[in-house]
C-alpha cells in the first residue's frame, strides 16, 4: 500500500495537447500537478455551494472569474486514494480524451499536495437515482430518449475500446431542457478501463452489477 508521501506526489500528465487547452481554459494556472496553492485555485475561480458529494469527493459549483463560466469543481482529497489511485487516473486520462455530448466533459485539473480539483461540465439536473425517487416513474417519451442518449455514450466509448463498468442512475446525470426534458450524460470513470484482451476482475456496485458476473459463469467479463 502506498505511504502518505506517495499519495501527494503529482499525477501524470494525461497529454500535452490535452494540457494546452486546460492552460487556455484555466487562466495559466497549471494543470499538469505542479505544485500549486489552494489561493491559487482560488484566485481563478469562485467556489460555490455543494452540488454532490461521495466516497472519495465533493462536487462544487465554482465561477471563472475570468468570464463568468459555470462549472462543477470535483474536490477530491488525495490521502482517501491511497491504494485506488488509479482511479482518479483513470478518470483524468479517458475523460480528457473523451469529446461527446451524452458524456461528461472535463476542462482542466490542477492539484495540490493535499487534493485534486476536477474542473468539469457542469449538469445541474441531479442524477437519475435522485429524480427516480423524486418522480416514480417517467413517460414512455422520456424514457425511451434517455435509453437512446445512453445508448449513444456506450456506443461511443465501445467504439474507443472503453468499458465503464460502473453504469447506475447515481452515474447518469440529469440534463433539463426545452419544456423541462430530462437529457442524460454519462460520468464518474474512476472504474472504466481500455480493454485490448479478455479481463477477469470483479468490480462495480455490487446491487447493480449482472448476476452472471457475481457468479462467474462467464467466459470472461470486465
Amino acid at each position: 500500500i502506498p505511504s502518505q508521501s506517495q499519495a501527494s506526489k503529482p499525477l501524470p500528465d494525461v497529454g500535452s495537447a490535452h494540457k494546452q487547452r486546460q492552460d487556455n481554459t484555466a487562466l495559466g494556472l497549471p494543470s499538469d500537478g505542479s505544485d500549486v496553492t489552494l489561493a491559487d485555485i482560488q484566485r481563478c475561480y469562485e467556489i460555490g455551494r455543494v452540488v454532490g458529494d461521495g466516497n472519495f469527493a465533493v462536487v462544487r459549483e465554482c465561477r471563472r472569474r475570468g468570464d463568468g463560466q459555470s462549472f462543477a469543481l470535483k474536490v477530491i482529497e488525495r490521502s482517501k486514494l491511497i491504494g485506488r489511485e488509479h482511479m482518479m487516473q483513470n478518470e483524468l486520462s479517458l475523460l480528457g480524451s473523451l469529446r461527446h455530448g451524452r458524456i461528461v466533459r472535463l476542462f482542466a485539473h490542477h492539484h495540490t499536495h493535499t487534493h485534486s480539483y476536477l474542473v468539469m461540465e457542469l449538469v445541474s439536473g441531479g442524477d437519475l437515482f435522485e429524480a427516480i425517487s423524486e418522480r416514480g416513474k417517467f413517460s414512455e417519451a422520456e424514457a425511451g430518449l434517455m435509453v437512446s442518449d445512453m445508448s449513444d455514450a456506450l456506443h461511443y466509448i465501445h467504439s474507443k475500446s472503453i468499458v465503464h463498468r460502473d453504469l447506475k442512475p447515481e452515474n447518469l446525470l440529469i440534463e433539463r431542457v426545452a419544456g423541462n426534458i430530462c437529457r442524460l450524460k454519462l460520468g464518474d470513470f474512476g472504474l472504466a478501463m481500455v480493454v485490448t484482451e479478455p479481463v477477469f476482475t470483479i468490480c462495480g456496485t455490487p446491487t447493480y452489477v449482472a448476476p452472471e458476473i457475481l457468479f462467474e459463469t462467464e467466459k470472461y467479463y470486465v
